[in-house]
């Protein structure tokens, strides 16, 4: 197994999105999980969570 696994969807379709990557197998193939949504902004943690997530509740890539 290689990569990642990438999820995506909408909240209010053509207004709101999100989209996830995560490990195919934590801790061989990546070591983080990221997060993205209709702001650009990217969200990282170390641990999964459940997609979508609140604004300023995971910490920002490079921020």
């Amino acid at each position: 197994m290689q990569g990642y696994f990438f999820e995506m969807g909408t909240r209010n379709p053509g207004i709101t999105y999100w989209a996830k990557a995560s490990p195919v197998e934590p801790g061989v193939t990546g070591h983080r999980y990221f997060y993205i949504d209709q702001t650009a902004t990217i969200y990282f943690s170390r641990e999964d969570f459940v997609a979508p997530v609140a604004s300023g509740s995971l910490p920002v890539l490079g921020g």
